[in-house]
């Protein structure tokens, strides 16, 4: 992307602990987080990569040999133009590298077939959903697990798009993804969505269920 650069990394997370382990015969200690053992895609800035919390940004390893780069430079060698040309991935219509397209993918892991088969605004979701035959819920307590929650703010038009992962009273256990695309779980208590907090009007839920016909 033209001003980022999306990576896969591991044991992302807060440090909870650490290890010690052996590379010939010298020890090393690793931090180990809450994300110890899984795989988080987020986006940085490549005015952000020199100042990444308290550690520092030491350089790439590109996959190719240095002689084979020196044989010919140009040819590994692309114009801030040409990147802002290339086009970023699509999931089912919407963009790859976008923290709600994480969501919908999560949801198409539990959703009736076809899955997600909407289009258009985030804010249209709730109505076009429904067309598109899925069973939508506006009051805030008809949550169900795996459903979409959708929120918008009109004063920054600004949208959020949870998962249900857990109901208990009065209170949702949601996953998102934030604009760095790092994931991240918070509680939501049902009447804060009702009344709308932070300025985020809920629009309702897109149960991962569709209407029978």
């Amino acid at each position: 992307m033209a001003d980022r650069i999306i990576i896969e990394e591991n044991n992302a997370g807060k440090v909870v602990d650490s290890r010690i382990f052996s590379i010939d015969g010298k020890r090393y200690k690793s931090e180990v987080t809450d994300g110890w053992g899984k795989t988080t895609i987020r986006a940085i800035k490549y005015d952000d990569m020199m100042k990444v919390d308290n550690r520092f940004f030491a350089g790439y390893i590109w996959p190719m040999r240095q002689t084979d780069y020196d044989k010919n430079p140009t040819n590994y060698q692309i114009s801030y133009i040409d990147q802002m040309a290339i086009k970023e991935p699509r999931y089912k219509g919407f963009s790859e590298y976008w923290g709600p397209a994480y969501i919908l993918k999560e949801f198409d892991k539990i959703a009736t077939a076809p899955g997600v088969n909407w289009r258009g605004s985030v804010n249209k979701w709730i109505d076009n959903a429904q067309a598109a035959g899925w069973i939508t819920k506006t009051d805030s307590h008809d949550a169900k697990i795996g459903a979409l929650a959708i929120r918008f703010n009109p004063t920054k038009n600004l949208v959020k798009v949870d998962i249900v992962r857990d109901i208990k009273t009065n209170t949702l256990v949601v996953d998102s993804r934030s604009g760095d695309l790092r994931p991240y779980t918070m509680t939501l208590e049902m009447d804060d969505l009702k009344n709308g907090k932070d300025g985020f009007n809920f629009l309702g839920y897109i149960w991962p269920v569709r209407e029978l016909i």
